[in-house]
């Protein structure tokens, strides 16, 4: 852990096995921020898992717009716990941000998600919280998804948060 803490690059060339140049990589160049502003929009995207040990982490990725920037501050974090224990979590979250400018939930509804999607609004609903989810069905490969932000991460149109650690090693 040490090694791979000082340097990411050297780690996994010499210990993993992973070559890494910057002719490779989907994102060579990003800037970071230590705070974002108060932003005039709020997208919440939803990535549910099932909170295994060995399987993908629960998601919530935070997107605010600035207007007269021209510019995204995004932030995300992984979770490994179960669904029902992230729904107070995401409910908070909407919370925040709703209180700051219009803000939306996307979440892609595609067999679990929507069962997902489904117990969110209800528990939301006895809390008496209407949430705006706008569901979504992908039907871009997610290589593609990804590829398609790097101009705008490049151009520092989409700065990421320093704090979004899974995030920064997923784009390194």
């Amino acid at each position: 852990k040490k090694e791979y803490q000082e340097d990411k690059e050297a780690f996994l060339q010499e210990y993993q096995n992973i070559p890494l140049s910057e002719e490779t990589l989907t994102f060579p160049h990003y800037k970071t921020y230590e705070s974002a502003p108060k932003c005039d929009f709020y997208s919440i995207g939803i990535d549910p898992a099932l909170g295994k040990t060995k399987g993908d982490y629960f998601a919530i990725a935070s997107l605010g717009y600035k207007a007269d920037e021209k510019r995204f501050y995004l932030t995300a974090f992984g979770y490994k716990k179960n669904p029902t224990d992230m729904i107070e979590k995401i409910i908070k979250t909407y919370i925040k941000y709703s209180k700051i400018a219009r803000t939306i939930i996307a979440i892609e509804t595609v067999a679990y998600q929507e069962f997902f999607k489904d117990v969110l609004k209800k528990v939301a609903k006895e809390s008496e919280i209407t949430l705006s989810i706008q569901e979504f069905k992908n039907n871009i490969p997610k290589e593609l998804r990804i590829n398609s932000l790097a101009p705008l991460i490049k151009d520092e149109t989409i700065l990421i948060d320093k704090k979004a650690s899974l995030l920064i090693d997923e784009l390194d």
